[in-house]
């Protein structure tokens, strides 16, 4: 049975007391559990003006090539290897190992390193071979343009041709490979494709620092003396396409690969000194990120991007499932674009790497800019479909008439500001005839009943979403073509997802744009003036239906217009982790990542998206009901400028037994009430002071303590630990969250190191 909160509440504070966990009932020394050393937190960060290496740039036969008021950019022309000169420190970014015999490389690495581009191929024999622009005497003809340099480039031994842009502008590098300009030679197929990969790698003389990735929220990998790992992270960005998997079962899903729901990495030398963020731009949708700590092949620490020019995929031979590994024939059309912008400072570390990325977002009109206000979100089950022998049945587990009388309950109890979403409100209920919309679903109530409920919650103010899903089509629902309207694989077979209580198929982004437009009549008829997508900003894939084949960047802007489609004909949009490219049409962002995926060589656990969000957008955490630690999994709300968010229904979730919601293990109003009233009352408590505003640093003061800074100079205070602990002078009681004034606690700072000296 999950924990019940207590909460009290002082001004601008809040104490959370409960039991200690029994996992970690050891190490409690200062109240430290191991949990709180574990990599889905934050330690400390080194934050000294330590010296470090700095290299000649005009050495070893580099060239000065451009310059602007931030930065200078040398080149070597045999291998583009670049240096980048910050004007304002002196420090050399290097894009290789130039000049460094001693390094421990071999021929293979070492040429891969200190070349601009690398490489992968199929021969003659469709053998998949390696090679950098150093390996076989590539020629490359270099023009200098003022900004940068062009690079026309032949591979020696694959004779691939493309051409290479670098530009320099103020203190941000572009990089450019225009589709146009790549050419397969007779004898070799382009597979994928690494640029610059060991720009910024770090070796033993680097001794803080870190890889950052979009790993969850966001995740840091430490230069560490000692190896952490000995496999790469590799990540691909907006998932795995689903074009070139094999059909998944609900057991091959637990090792579903990690996607990435915004395109950047980052390194930093020296926290707040010397950093740059990765933005990818045109070919991100074909890219995966991968980072190799120490002990993973080299002794560096590196990341960069990988592009996929050819996928490797099953093709079955047989209904039995025999079949061989191939490569698609056809190679993939696009640019790659790519930006660094380099950081200084105290902007040089994952919280300016989240500004720089803020940044970039607002210049191509992709940062959202709603209003950001402390609320609970409230989902409510309404029907779900049972199978009884040999037929099946509605299970009614949230009647229309009792979303408004939990809402009086909820807005009686003190709960002033909240949303609220119907799910599995349509006829068949949440997943039984989908994609089919056949309207209300009667089991729930009766028209009158939906109309009275939507008329109280509008006159308390309260936005009432309706669940939609335009990506799933249940296997036995109707509404759909399975020839023209399932995405179908490279390999022939429709796109299905299976688990022991349902199997669903993936519907073409074409397929849902023609169903808005059907979708519309039935959304007024309802009185539907909101609605909550479910699946469809956070799936993305290509599909080979028939004669037409869509790719992924193609299928972005399907769902750019369906997402406009809607919210100019229905109204706001409120969307379940949705990729970067989607959130600008958010009215509220359901289920954001508070952690990282806890790969082993993840050091830390970082709020990168909450970063670029807060403030532009209100989101809302994982379900409560499902935490297992809710007072830990409280303060990370907190502390991330979340809002909390529950499952609910009215029946006992017992009922959903041989259901495909029958994972919803603990749900039932009654049960949870209390908890819905004191989580908002504690978000309410600790960050109406914030309100609104955006966040401009982030500090971990030690193990388990951690101060948010925003824009209005107000902190977010927030110990983990469960014991008092001390930050400058001020003593935070344990499992606790304050807002104060960030400058009270940068004066006891001052004061106590004036009494030190």
């Amino acid at each position: 049975m999950f924990k019940k909160i207590t909460c009290v509440c002082i001004a601008f504070g809040l104490v959370l007391f409960s039991g200690h966990d029994a996992a970690f009932a050891q190490d409690q020394g200062g109240g430290i559990t191991p949990w709180h050393r574990s990599n889905q937190f934050t330690q400390p960060l080194v934050v000294e003006q330590t010296e470090l290496p700095l290299i000649e740039p005009a050495e070893n036969g580099f060239t000065k090539v451009a310059e602007s008021n931030e930065l200078l950019l040398y080149v070597e022309p045999e291998s583009l290897g670049l240096h980048i000169e910050a004007k304002q420190t002196g420090y050399v970014w290097r894009s290789g190992v130039h000049g460094q015999e001693d390094v421990n490389l071999n021929e293979t690495w070492r040429d891969m390193a200190n070349s601009a581009i690398t490489i992968d191929y199929l021969d003659q024999r469709n053998n998949l071979q390696t090679e950098s622009l150093i390996t076989n005497d590539s020629e490359v003809d270099l023009i200098e343009t003022g900004a940068g340099f062009t690079a026309n480039i032949e591979f020696g031994r694959s004779n691939i041709k493309l051409s290479l842009n670098v530009e320099l502008e103020e203190d941000r590098l572009s990089f450019t490979i225009p589709e146009e300009s790549i050419e397969e030679g007779e004898r070799a197929q382009l597979v994928s494709l690494r640029l610059y990969p060991f720009l910024g790698a770090a070796d033993e003389t680097i001794e803080e620092g870190y890889l950052f990735l979009p790993d969850g929220s966001g995740a840091l990998i430490r230069f560490e003396e000692e190896a952490r790992a000995t496999t790469p992270f590799r990540a691909p960005i907006y998932g795995q396409d689903a074009a070139f998997e094999r059909n998944r079962t609900s057991v091959s899903q637990l090792n579903e690969p990690l996607s990435i729901a915004y395109p950047v990495y980052g390194i930093v030398h020296g926290e707040k000194q010397n950093g740059f963020a990765a933005i990818l731009g045109e070919g991100k949708h074909h890219a995966d990120i991968i980072a190799y700590p120490k002990g993973a092949s080299t002794d560096f620490y590196w990341t960069t991007a990988s592009y996929t020019f050819r996928h490797e995929y099953y093709q079955p031979t047989s209904r039995s499932g025999d079949g061989f590994n191939t490569y698609q024939s056809e190679r993939l059309t696009y640019s790659i674009e790519q930006e660094l912008v380099f950081l200084q400072d105290d902007e040089a570390s994952y919280v300016g790497m989240a500004h720089a990325y803020q940044t970039y977002l607002a210049k191509n009109d992709l940062l959202p800019t709603q209003e950001d206000e402390v609320r609970v979100n409230v989902e409510f089950l309404g029907g779900e479909t049972k199978r009884r022998f040999f037929w099946r049945t509605i299970e009614a587990m949230t009647p229309v008439a009792k979303i408004e009388s939990h809402v009086e309950d909820l807005h009686a109890a003190g709960v002033e500001n909240m949303q609220v979403v119907y799910r599995g409100w349509m006829s068949g209920g949440l997943t039984g005839t989908l994609p089919q919309k056949n309207g209300f679903e009667l089991a729930l109530g009766s028209r009158e009943e939906l109309a009275q409920a939507q008329q109280r919650l509008a006159d308390l103010n309260i936005p009432l979403y309706f669940q939609t899903d335009y990506t799933k089509a249940y296997d036995g629902a109707s509404g759909f073509s399975g020839q023209n309207d399932v995405a179908t694989r490279l390999n022939g077979e429709a796109a299905l997802s299976s688990g022991y209580y349902w199997s669903y198929y993936l519907l073409t982004p074409e397929w849902a744009l023609d169903a808005v437009e059907a979708d519309l009549a039935m959304y007024e008829d309802n009185g539907v003036g909101r609605l909550a997508v479910d699946t469809t900003a956070a799936a993305l894939y290509s599909h080979y239906t028939g004669n037409n084949v869509v790719q992924r960047e193609e299928a972005v802007e399907h769902y750019q217009t369906l997402f406009e489609k809607l919210t100019d004909e229905v109204g706001p949009l409120a969307l379940n982790q949705p990729n970067d490219y989607a959130w600008k049409y958010a009215e509220s962002f359901q289920n954001i990542p508070l952690y990282s995926s806890n790969y082993t060589m993840v050091t830390d656990t970082v709020p990168f998206m909450q970063i670029v969000l807060k403030g532009h957008l209100p989101y809302f955490g994982e379900f409560s009901n499902f935490h297992n630690q809710t007072e830990q999994d409280l303060l990370r709300m907190i502390e991330y400028g979340a809002y909390p968010s529950f499952y609910l229904t009215t029946e006992s979730s017992h009922l959903l037994f041989n259901t495909p919601s029958e994972d919803l293990f603990t749900s039932q109003f009654d049960t949870w009430k209390e908890d819905v009233v004191n989580q908002y009352l504690t978000a309410v408590e600790v960050l109406k002071p914030v309100e609104g505003e955006t966040i401009v640093d982030r500090i971990v003061h030690g193990t388990g303590l951690v101060e948010v800074v925003y824009s209005n100079g107000k902190s977010v205070v927030v110990n983990y630990r469960e014991a008092d602990a001390t930050i400058n002078g001020l003593t935070l009681e344990a499992l606790s969250a304050q807002t104060m004034d960030h400058t009270q606690l940068e004066n006891q700072e001052q004061e106590e190191g004036e009494a030190e000296s």
